[in-house]
């Protein structure tokens, strides 16, 4: 989206979104250095850090990247934490929100408000770990029957980087239900 060639959205301009992670430390660990991994650092026109230094964005907290749109101008890819707390979600227009794990539902609804305005999207990828939450009754029963809610499941054998052997350890740690 923020280059501006999603594969299954069109997308006429730059863009302005949200890659929200549980916390900080899983911000930096793990969501922000999946993201600096998809983008050619020849394309990042700036970073700005909550805490660290912009000329290595890795071992610090991003606030927001610009970057290089194929459409014109520079798309921000903003970075929250759900530990901020839902305010700090308040108040802006979005084009997206990618949440990496479940957030907390208030936090959710903050987001769908700041992407009705320019008809964006929110976008989650997660793991169940914490039983039937909303999300199931929101995405997957999808209990109120919105067209523009759906949801892919996969299993663990659809990932290609692990092996029979890490499935089946994996497998062992697990109630049956």
């Amino acid at each position: 989206m923020a280059r501006g060639n999603h594969p299954y959205k069109r997308v006429d301009r730059a863009t302005d979104g949200w890659v929200v992670s549980l916390t900080n430390e899983v911000q930096r660990d793990v969501v922000q250095a999946k993201v600096l991994s998809y983008i050619n650092p020849a394309w990042i026109k700036s970073v700005k850090m909550r805490e660290g230094k912009a000329d290595d964005p890795e071992h610090g907290v991003i606030d927001f990247i610009l970057i290089e749109s194929i459409r014109g101008g520079l798309s921000q890819i903003g970075f929250k934490s759900c530990d901020q707390g839902r305010e700090r979600f308040q108040g802006t227009s979005k084009d997206y929100v990618a949440f990496d794990e479940e957030p907390p539902y208030e936090i959710y609804l903050e987001c769908l408000m700041r992407t009705l305005d320019c008809r964006g999207h929110i976008w989650g990828a997660m793991t169940p770990l914490m039983g039937l939450t909303w999300v199931y009754d929101a995405i997957y029963l999808n209990e109120r029957n919105d067209p523009e809610v759906w949801f892919v499941a996969m299993a663990w054998e659809d990932n290609p980087f692990l092996s029979t052997e890490e499935l089946k350890r994996l497998e062992a740690t697990l109630t049956p239900d």
